[in-house]
């Protein structure tokens, strides 16, 4: 690289035009797997000289602006890049949880902002189960310990739950999405109404392992029989909503690898994924672990 006179060694422009060719090239430095290390590349163009940086990208609009990619699987280069402050770009960083809210996709971020709500509070929920409409409230109380009282009785959501014969997480999501007299009045004989817990999905791993076994089904390192009903339902309930691989991991709190591997049968469904599965297609927890025909939860 030429040595240039530009007299802007020490200004923030040449600094964050150094950090980023160092993101793309260094090897030793840790930021690089997730620049370099993927693929992104700094243009012949910038890379060989700060003045052509700084004459396609002018002056930092203040302090709080940053170098942003607008496709993030691109590289820096001018039709690519852009000034932006931080907040604009946690709205395009892989990591960010993406939700469907009146009739788009958009980020959990975005999703605060528009109603707002609290950013930390919406992922929270999210991760535990809650749906959209729940996350988003501002007055909110959870009702898991709560003594809650219908029909002249009252009980715990934990010993209602045991009571209803229904995992106590479907009933919290329940009680906060339709009420509690809904909820409690529901008839939760069918297993399309089960989405399980932890201790749950564990009993029901187990038990189809064994039937499994005596099925004497080939449980080699390229997956088990179960595995691969599992993973192609998820994959044609994920097809037939038109979601992309990509972002249906975001949905589901994992990355493209991990939903690629579930949806080929090679790792199993933990639960937390699975209850959000079953909220996102409405579909019945029963189909979704292979052991049951499609059933919508209503």
């Amino acid at each position: 690289m030429a040595r240039e006179n530009h007299g802007m060694s020490s200004s923030s422009v040449y600094k964050i035009w150094a950090s980023m060719i160092q993101r793309c090239n260094n090897k030793n430095i840790p930021m690089y797997k997730n620049y370099g290390g993927r693929g992104i590349k700094v243009c012949d163009e910038w890379l060989k000289s700060f003045k052509s940086f700084y004459s396609a990208m002018g002056d930092r609009p203040s302090k709080l602006h940053t170098i942003e990619r607008r496709n993030n699987d691109g590289g820096y280069n001018p039709e690519n890049c852009v000034w932006a402050t931080r907040t604009d770009q946690q709205n395009n960083t892989r990591s960010n949880r993406m939700v469907y809210y009146e009739g788009e996709y958009i980020t959990a971020a975005v999703l605060a902002r528009k109603t707002g709500a609290d950013y930390k509070t919406v992922v929270r929920r999210l991760n535990v189960g809650y749906d959209v409409s729940c996350a988003i409230k501002k007055e909110f109380n959870p009702v898991m310990g709560k003594r809650l009282t219908y029909n002249g009785s009252t009980k715990t959501t934990r010993q209602w739950a045991e009571f209803l014969g229904v995992g106590k997480d479907t009933l919290r999501i329940l009680i906060q999405k339709e009420g509690k007299d809904v909820a409690l009045g529901r008839d939760y004989s069918s297993s399309k109404y089960r989405i399980f817990n932890d201790g749950e999905y564990e009993e029901k791993i187990n038990m189809l392992t064994e039937k499994a076994e005596k099925m004497k089904v080939d449980q080699s390192g390229k997956g088990n029989r179960f595995n691969v009903i599992s993973g192609g339902r998820i994959r044609d309930l994920r097809e037939k909503e038109c979601i992309k691989q990509e972002d249906f991991a975001k949905l589901i709190g994992c990355n493209r690898t991990t939903l690629a591997n579930i949806e080929s049968g090679l790792i199993n469904i933990n639960s937390a994924r699975l209850r959000v599965m079953c909220m996102i297609f409405e579909i019945s927890s029963d189909y979704i672990l292979g052991i049951g025909e499609a059933g919508r939860i209503s």
